[in-house]
């Protein structure tokens, strides 16, 4: 099988000659070992919206400069009602930028963003999302990116976890109003996103119990998972793996934190594959728990983090344990999180070569 081909099956419930080893395209080195890895079977996976949004009122503007040795950028927007402004700096481990101060800083900022939602137009960008797929061939799979659902989207890009949890205790109404305009909103892009030619259809929620809590995720989240289910509902029942489900279509969702807290809400969601899905020790919920508690649900594993830094033996012997406990169909593992080079070298063969004993 190409690495296309085992993942499309592997998370369809199907048979495959070996459980698929994926990689995000933003992480895998552009170097001779992993193009010999890939050679060998590693699946790499990328996104793209197959929509594209016009804010025909709404101005954007991005300002980067060194301070300390490090890069810092400041993203505004500005909008008839107002502006808000982000910043974030350069982190030197991985070069990914943290942010240090939210647009979000009192209530009224909501209504800035709200503006920019409600401003927000989603026209069909199918051609550019099949160019990327023709692209990926059978290297592996793009996924159609959606947007985090509503409240994630504001915890995580708005508004930071301390100011959202002040608000959320307070009631703030400007909250609660922009995240019904983004649930509007969003709605049309899943309109879109339906009428797409992908079969794989994603949710970058990055959903961890100790942040959403299980009142929070199943009150703001899985009635979302469900109306984008029930959008996509046309072209596949929902419910079921393999040929039976129409033209083949999955919900995913990346869930990467800790989620035994929310294991009863996860059981009950619209969703095909929990994507990210991590194992102990850096997760709380092991495999095989998941797999009783979802048994209607493929899952896609981001390896477990911190075992990219054991020695080969471990790796080999923890990645045949998560290949015990996950037996069966709709299983694959991926790497969805930064390895620190010289790690992955060691790591990534190993795990490969594991999947692949008979």
């Amino acid at each position: 099988m190409t690495p296309r081909e085992r993942i499309f099956a592997a998370l369809s419930g199907e048979a495959t000659d070996f459980v698929p080893l994926t990689c995000y395209a933003s992480l895998l080195p552009d170097c001779e070992l992993s193009r010999s890895l890939q050679a060998e079977g590693l699946g790499v996976v990328s996104s793209r919206c197959p929509a594209r949004a016009e804010t025909p009122n709404v101005q954007y503007d991005s300002q980067q400069w060194q301070q300390d040795g490090r890069a810092w950028t400041r993203q505004v927007i500005r909008t008839p009602v107002g502006e808000v402004e982000q910043v974030a700096r350069q982190e030197a481990g991985y070069g990914s930028f943290w942010v240090s101060e939210h647009y979000v800083k009192s209530p009224d900022d909501y209504r800035v963003l709200e503006f920019m939602v409600r401003d927000t137009r989603w026209l069909p960008d199918h051609e550019a999302w099949r160019q990327a797929d023709d692209d990926m061939g059978d290297a592996g799979v793009v996924m159609a990116a959606g947007q985090r659902t509503p409240m994630q989207r504001i915890i995580i890009e708005f508004a930071g976890i301390e100011r959202f949890s002040v608000d959320l205790a307070d009631e703030c109404e400007a909250l609660f109003s922009l995240h019904d305009a983004l649930v509007e909103n969003q709605r049309r892009l899943w309109e879109v996103i339906a009428e797409s030619p992908a079969t794989l259809c994603w949710v970058p929620d990055n959903i961890t119990a100790t942040v959403i809590g299980l009142p929070r995720f199943e009150r703001f989240c899985v009635p979302r998972y469900r109306e984008y289910a029930d959008l996509l509902a046309g072209l596949r029942p929902p419910k079921g793996f393999g040929p039976q489900a129409g033209t083949g279509k999955r919900l995913l969702v990346h869930m990467d934190g800790a989620l035994r807290a929310l294991a009863g809400g996860v059981a009950e969601c619209a969703v095909d594959v929990v994507e990210a899905f991590t194992p102990p020790p850096d997760g709380d919920f092991s495999v095989a728990e998941a797999r009783a508690a979802w048994p209607g649900k493929a899952l896609w594993l981001n390896f477990t983090s911190s075992m990219h830094l054991a020695n080969a033996e471990r790796i080999a012997e923890h990645t045949r344990e998560l290949v015990r406990q996950g037996a069966g169909s709709g299983f694959a593992v991926g790497i969805t999180e930064n390895v620190p080079d010289p790690a992955w070298r060691v790591s990534f063969p190993t795990i490969l070569r594991t999947l692949r004993e008979p």
